[in-house]
């Protein structure tokens, strides 16, 4: 049972999640240390049950190191869900063990080469979907190509507009990876190539999917997410210095509020890992009790629609 916060954020999301959707049933995994943290409503819940794990998996290991603990939390989650006894698993554990666990114990979709990471993303005009954001540090063309398709498939429009990351907007920005990219991604008549795109503008709205590298793609999350947490916190102590400050800030408080529900990171919590056969979720690791809520919801919706079937036929004519 991986996070930050430990195991009480987990719990807190777990009964949240039990009350609004009661047709969901949980299977949480944990060491005997958390088995303490359990509340006595949880225990005693009829669609929660508790799965104890037998070791940990400390997140300064190697991710492939995740193979000689298979007694630990993480394992036991991933291999649940391959056993057909889950729908979908969502964890706060490493990211890379995450992933080499849900390739060895999942699988991929037929016509996926590997498994990218997306999150939807807070805009101006409401939401957009980006990858990879930490999966795979070294891509090629075909790849890019690939996490464009996998991506359109979680976006609700029927031609979704794309655009590949890039340090200029410019046709000649980028080198050949990217231009070779765009050339590709324009050929998909299911797509609506958009250009290139530049860091400052993922939050205007203006495409739906945003393409890149795992390692470009997870330092542009965790900078965004840096620049959010820091607005708000400068935010409050400007409202809390003064009395004059204060007498503002319970005046702007009801726009405060919506701003920050608007943008706060945790609301977005939940990132998947496109491509496996199966829903696999991966929480923030300091998400607390809501944002790992909101990841369990992420989990119930891709279920509901099915995503890993969307996917497979997708990509079926790929590999026919």
């Amino acid at each position: 049972m991986g996070g930050d916060l430990g195991p009480h954020a987990v719990f807190s999301a777990c009964e949240k999640a039990l009350l609004d959707f009661p047709f969901l049933e949980i299977s949480a995994f944990g060491t005997a240390q958390a088995t303490e943290c359990i509340p006595l409503s949880l225990q005693q819940h009829a669609r929660f049950d508790w799965k104890q794990a037998h070791e940990t998996f400390s997140a300064e290991l190697k991710p492939t190191d995740i193979l000689r603990h298979k007694q630990s939390s993480l394992w036991l989650a991933v291999e649940h869900l391959a056993m057909e006894k889950a729908d979908a698993c969502v964890s706060g554990g490493s990211t890379g063990a995450l992933m080499v666990a849900g390739k060895r114990l999942l699988g991929m979709v037929p016509g996926i080469d590997r498994p990218a990471i997306c999150q939807r993303w807070p805009t101006r005009k409401g939401q957009t979907h980006m990858l990879d954001l930490g999966a795979n540090l070294d891509v090629n063309p075909a790849l890019l190509l690939q996490f464009a398709q996998m991506g359109s498939v979680l976006s609700e429009v029927a031609r979704p507009r794309v655009a590949l990351l890039n340090i200029g907007t410019e046709s000649n920005k980028g080198g050949s990876l990217l231009a070779q990219a765009a050339a590709l991604i324009d050929q998909d008549e299911a797509l609506l190539f958009a250009g290139f795109i530049e860091a400052n503008h993922l939050l205007d709205g203006d495409v739906d999917i945003v393409v890149t590298d795992g390692f470009t793609g997870n330092v542009a999350l965790k900078a965004s997410e840096g620049a959010a947490v820091f607005l708000i916190e400068q935010l409050k102590a400007a409202f809390m210095g003064s009395w004059y400050g204060k007498l503002v800030g319970q005046l702007a408080k009801p726009v405060l509020l919506k701003w920050r529900t608007q943008f706060d990171p945790g609301r977005y919590n939940g990132a998947s890992f496109l491509g496996l056969s199966k829903p696999l979720i991966k929480s923030h690791g300091s998400a607390d009790a809501q944002a790992f809520y909101n990841a369990i919801g992420v989990a119930v919706a891709q279920t509901e629609h099915k995503l890993p079937a969307l996917l497979a036929a997708r990509f079926k004519a790929s590999v026919e």
